[in-house]
């Protein structure tokens, strides 16, 4: 059984990679409204929350 902060580390880096995609609908609006180094920075933060989370869930979950 796969822990739930596993799953949520998963979906947190996949939300952080896809920020940084030049693609992304989202970070082309945030670019528009923000700076880009805020959304940088937020991607980020959402990155290492997400490696945190998986390494938790694997270790103590």
């Amino acid at each position: 059984m796969i822990p739930d902060l596993f799953l949520l580390g998963g979906l947190d880096l996949i939300t952080g990679l896809f920020l940084l995609s030049m693609r992304a609908p989202i970070y082309k609006l945030l670019v528009y409204t923000v700076t880009p180094d805020f959304v940088l920075l937020l991607a980020i933060a959402i990155i290492v929350k997400g490696v945190y989370s998986i390494v938790y869930g694997l270790f103590f979950g």
